[in-house]
């Protein structure tokens, strides 16, 4: 099922935004495909050699910045048909950083290697402030994509033009680290993350193999940080900071780190809430911090697998996932109501749609939904508990 499942995803991807033509839609698909392939990247390093790392956006914002100074000092219309491969300056400077920074970082792991990349990550972007000649301090560098010499037909100029230059290069990383995966570098990766010891005792040095991991995750974190600078025409030291890497580690574990295309499916949840639900209501930073918590408690393997196992289930188990989203709901129902009294907006609220209805008495109604609904659910639970099994 996994070929018609990547064709599928492809073929959206490739037609709906030409055929819709909007250049909202066309932002939020250049949106999926640049984090797909920034989250796809770092989970190298996470999902594939168990390499937990909070610093990974360094990669991509020093390719981003790379990218920004070359493109700015040779001009669009100097690289001609050559800015196809300006990710190419990308991939270059995220590989140096990889191999400089990773010697430092790779020589520890698990926690100790989490911590370091954390340290790196902030004096890189300080660093980065306090050189405001080079990065362009907090208002950045910007750049001009567009050619004034269209190469076959194309010149960057639309948006919709930008978002298949960055779709092209991501779906070749993709297929590249693809393939990497079935290589003998790709399996050593895997077997460092499950059992470094061995590793070792058959002849193998598992930091030169973190640290070649950490190269070619680089190269492809700085490909993304290229394609970034091509489709926003901008780069700030935001970029390098905590809440970048922090954006990357969430959507590949919420996805699922430990399948290939996981990451992808994290990266568009992550998009969704926020250029969508973001704007439907205020607490859409909570309703997506719920969503982790939920993942991280009751599916710790991401929401793939979860949805791998969707059609297997029986009617008790579609039953309970119904309870699920409507205490769910019910519980978006109570917050946005408290929003609506607070602020006067209803964002998601069900109040406007009922002017008899009181804010008091609605958040009643849903108290008394949830609370039956997860009775309900822990019914035979807690019958186990009164007869002597585990509660």
């Amino acid at each position: 099922m996994r070929l018609p499942t990547v064709a599928a995803l492809l073929a959206v991807m490739l037609f709906v935004p030409a055929a819709v033509d909007r250049s909202s839609l066309t932002s939020l698909f250049t949106q999926f495909a640049l984090i797909s392939l920034l989250a796809m990247s770092y989970n190298m390093l996470m999902g594939q050699t168990g390499m937990l790392s909070f610093g990974h956006a360094v990669y991509s914002g020093l390719g981003a910045y790379c990218t920004a100074h070359f493109l700015n000092h040779f001009g669009a219309d100097g690289l001609g048909a050559g800015i196809v491969f300006l990710p190419l300056v990308g991939a270059v400077s995220g590989a140096f950083f990889g191999l400089t920074l990773g010697f430092v970082s790779t020589r520890r792991s698990g926690i100790a290697f989490a911590m370091i990349t954390l340290g790196i990550s902030e004096l890189i972007a300080h660093l980065a402030l306090m050189m405001p000649g080079w990065s362009g301090g907090e208002s950045g560098i910007t750049v001009d994509r567009m050619l004034s010499t269209p190469v076959l037909g194309f010149d960057l100029g639309s948006g919709l033009q930008a978002y298949y230059y960055v779709l092209g290069w991501t779906v070749l990383v993709i297929l590249l680290q693809f393939l990497i995966t079935r290589t003998p570098i790709g399996r050593l990766s895997n077997a460092v993350r499950d059992n470094a010891e061995r590793v070792m005792f058959i002849g193998f040095n598992p930091q030169k193999i973190r640290l070649l991991t950490m190269v070619l995750s680089g190269a492809f974190a700085g490909i993304g940080g290229s394609l970034m600078v091509v489709n926003y025409e901008i780069v700030t030291s935001e970029t390098l900071g905590l809440g970048q890497s922090g954006m990357l580690l969430i959507a590949a574990y919420l996805g699922g780190s430990g399948l290939f295309l996981g990451p992808v499916l994290g990266a568009i949840v992550y998009v969704l809430f926020m250029s969508f639900v973001a704007t439907l209501t205020q607490a859409w930073l909570l309703y997506f911090g719920v969503l982790f918590i939920l993942v991280v408690l009751y599916s710790p393997r991401g929401l793939m697998p979860l949805l791998l196992a969707l059609p297997q289930y029986g009617p008790r188990q579609w039953l309970r996932l119904l309870a699920v989203a409507l205490i769910g709901a019910a519980a978006v129902q109570l917050i946005e109501t408290v929003y609506l009294v607070e602020d006067g907006q209803s964002g998601l609220s069900l109040l406007p749609l009922f002017p008899g209805l009181s804010p008091a008495m609605l958040s009643g109604l849903m108290a008394v939904l949830i609370a039956a609904l997860c009775f309900l659910l822990h019914r035979k639970r807690i019958a186990s508990g009164f007869q002597g099994g585990p509660v």
